[in-house]
């Protein structure tokens, strides 16, 4: 075959590729990961700005993670379970055998990010009122 001709079947074979849709795409438990990323650095009170300066990335890069925009590869999401005091099987929603994780609900994610961006003082009159819900179950 001559060699111009297996140059024309290359070009041609690369943009077939790049046509092709990713298999390698985020996906729905990417946005489950990132979810309890950023409930847990909220537990922790880290901001993305300092989750991100002690892994070594942008707080940019922390948001697409905790988005479920990028992925996070398995040695990225050790060093973040490992940062936040958690473990991979807790940010994947497995239960952890050792210290039976439990997975987070909507609810309890949507309560932490609203907890979040309350005023201190809101903070202290909801952290009461848990307390005092909590004693009298007791």
């Amino acid at each position: 075959m001559p060699k111009q001709q297996m140059a024309i079947m290359m070009k041609q074979a690369t943009k077939a590729a790049k046509q092709q849709p990713s298999t390698r795409g985020v996906g729905d438990i990417d946005a489950e990961i990132g979810q309890r990323i950023r409930l847990i650095r909220i537990e922790r009170n880290l901001s993305q700005q300092g989750l991100g300066e002690v892994l070594g990335v942008s707080f940019q890069q922390v948001q697409k993670y905790e988005k479920g925009k990028n992925r996070v590869s398995a040695a990225r999401l050790s060093e973040i379970a490992s940062k936040l005091g958690s473990s991979p099987h807790h940010l994947m929603g497995w239960q952890d055998p050792k210290t039976n994780v439990m997975t987070i609900d909507q609810d309890a994610y949507r309560l932490a990010r609203e907890f979040q961006v309350m005023d201190e003082g809101h903070r202290k009159a909801v952290r009461a009122l848990i307390n005092s819900l909590i004693s009298t179950q007791l």
